[in-house]
Order: C-alpha cells, then structure tokens, then sequence
C-alpha cells in the first residue's frame, strides 16, 4: 500500500478535546461525586485530570482504566478504579 498511512489513536471514543472538560463534575461510577475537573495537564504518555475535591485535589489519568464515559450534555465524567488515586497526597 504504497503512499498510504494508518492512524490510530491510543484511546479509541476519547476523541474530544481534553481542555473542554475543565468545570465538568468527576462522578464515580456508583454516581458519588469526587469533584469538578480544574485543569487538564498534557503529559508526554496521556493528559492528566486535575481534579479539584472538597479537600485536595485528585489527579486521574485520562486513559481507559479510570476514564469510563463522558457525557458533555451533562458536563459529567463517569469513572471507575479511581480509589487508590484519591488517597494519594
């Protein structure tokens, strides 16, 4: 296939851009709040959500893993696995 290219992305159906998240509410997946996104930081692998809780803030990768569905319509982000993330300092 010569003059062809294939395009892949690293997280297929994550194809929004990151920076329209900031104000979204962080909600994990039973529906308990964990805060409201603050910033999104680029890093080299993935951007990183800064989430700002009642009392620190939380950083939650924007990858498969922690990241379960965006709903723009209700500036929410439903995620899951995000326990020990929310322990750290």
């Amino acid at each position: 296939m010569r003059g062809s290219f294939l395009m892949t992305t690293r997280n297929p159906g994550k194809k929004e851009k990151k920076d329209t998240l900031v104000h979204y509410v962080v909600c994990r997946h039973e529906n308990t709040t964990i805060g409201i996104v603050a910033e999104v930081m680029q890093t080299g692998a993935h951007p990183v959500l800064v989430v700002q809780s009642e009392r620190k803030k939380v950083l939650i990768p924007y990858v498969d893993e922690y990241v379960v569905r965006v709903c723009h319509e209700e500036k929410r982000i439903i995620t899951r696995n995000t326990e020990e993330l929310e322990t750290l300092v």
